[in-house]
């Protein structure tokens, strides 16, 4: 049994230490995709070109962010000029467009090459007030929903074909996941607003693993521009393709978003409160011990972290 508990106890910090990711592609033309391409990506999260090389995609590089605060929602501070340039440029989008953004999966997907209870609580997009000066402040960013990409199914109740099965809402559609664990695609797709007017936004990304204590953001900058044709002439002049998303793997997952603007021209605050997410689970609940324990064991643990850490009988 102290043999358990110090296994229990060691895991339980290694697997909170271990819990990262990060936006690579903010617009990818896959959705659902199996792997990916940097020819499919035309546009990247700020300051991509130091922190996401296209050609190393998923490598550590110190870019993932949780220690997100109410003045520091974003990992760098915004510098246009510098956080872009013509091998990672920023997005360029058209009211009403559908966007594919891409992450690696860094090992949290629930699946049969790990376990089904690795978590997710929750996956937002958010955009700041049109033409901002600077980064808005944490709670600024999330009275501004944009897209509530859903939460991938995970736990002791779920069936393995639920966890199996793709599109996955949420975090985890991975389709290739257990082909390489750490460095796998993932994806996700939103609209933006039809009424959204022209201008520069900044947009973040913020995802739950554990819970609400545990969230990492990304951020990126966007040009959205009114028509299709005026984002197609943009991108064009870039030497990028102007082809929409294909959609792999049965359908697409993004959602009609909220209307965002009060009309052509103007910027008026979302109507709805700030996103929340519920605190953190602490209760102490009975679990199967990991493979390898003594058959019909059981320990008592904190579910939020012991979950996501084993592979229970």
């Amino acid at each position: 049994m102290k043999v358990q508990i110090t296994l229990f106890i060691s895991l339980l910090f290694f697997g909170g230490v271990l819990s990262h990711s990060w936006i690579a592609c903010t617009d990818y033309l896959q959705e659902n995709g199996d792997y990916w391409s940097s020819s499919l990506c035309r546009a990247y999260a700020r300051h991509g070109h130091q922190f996401t090389p296209k050609d190393n995609f998923g490598i550590d590089t110190g870019y993932d962010y949780n220690g997100l605060s109410e003045n520091k929602p974003c990992k760098t501070v915004r510098d246009d000029n510098s956080a872009y340039n013509s091998e990672y440029p920023m997005a360029v989008y058209y009211a009403g467009q559908k966007v594919v953004i891409a992450h690696p999966t860094k090992n949290h997907v629930a699946e049969t090459c790990t376990n089904k209870y690795i978590p997710d609580s929750g996956n937002e997009v958010f955009i700041s007030q049109v033409n901002p000066s600077k980064d808005p402040k944490l709670s600024e960013f999330r009275s501004r929903l944009v897209a509530d990409l859903g939460v991938s199914p995970f736990g002791h109740s779920r069936t393995q074909a639920e966890i199996t099965t793709y599109p996955k809402p949420g975090y985890q559609n991975a389709p290739k996941f257990c082909e390489n664990m750490d460095k796998a695609l993932a994806t996700a797709a939103f609209y933006l607003p039809a009424d959204l007017a022209e201008g520069r936004y900044t947009f973040m990304w913020e995802w739950g693993f554990n819970h609400n204590n545990d969230d990492y953001t990304s951020c990126w900058e966007a040009d959205v521009v009114s028509s299709k044709s005026e984002r197609d002439r943009k991108l064009s002049s870039q030497g990028l393709p102007v082809r929409e998303p294909e959609v792999l793997h049965g359908k697409s997952l993004a959602k009609a978003p909220p209307s965002i603007s009060g009309g052509p021209g103007t910027q008026a605050p979302v109507t709805q409160p700030p996103v929340t997410r519920p605190p953190p689970s602490r209760t102490t609940t009975s679990f199967p011990i990991p493979t390898g324990g003594s058959s019909g064991s059981t320990m008592q643990c904190l579910d939020t972290c012991f979950k996501q850490c084993y592979s229970c009988n």
